[in-house]
């Protein structure tokens, strides 16, 4: 069976957050433009390589962060990394989950 892309491990986690009826972010920082004045302002209002995929706000904990990756094959950059350290020192819970099926069990965690 071929690995999942992380754009439909994305999908079906935005759509079992739908289905419990949390509401959550997906912050875009993949968008890509070749626009030099595009990415000074992206900057300039806050665009921060390396923030989690997701934002959810979870019934018991508040705010939870996932960095998404596929199951076979994604790799965590530094940025990310640094970003979920933070997070979890902020006392927000932040993790790295691979595939759709872990972030769902880590979020379930937060019922």
């Amino acid at each position: 069976m071929a690995t999942k892309s992380e754009y439909l491990e994305h999908l079906q986690v935005a759509s079992w957050l739908r289905v419990k009826g949390w509401r959550f972010h997906h912050s875009p920082n993949e968008t890509y433009t070749t626009s030099v004045k595009q990415k000074m302002m992206n900057k300039r209002k806050g665009v921060s390589p390396g923030f989690p995929d997701l934002l959810v706000l979870t019934p018991r904990s508040g705010l939870v962060f996932i960095e998404l990756k596929r199951v076979k094959g994604g790799r965590v950059s530094e940025a990310q990394d640094d970003w979920i350290g933070a997070l979890n020192v902020a006392n927000y819970p932040a993790r790295v989950c691979k595939g759709a099926k872990e972030a769902i069990e880590f979020l379930e965690g937060y019922l």
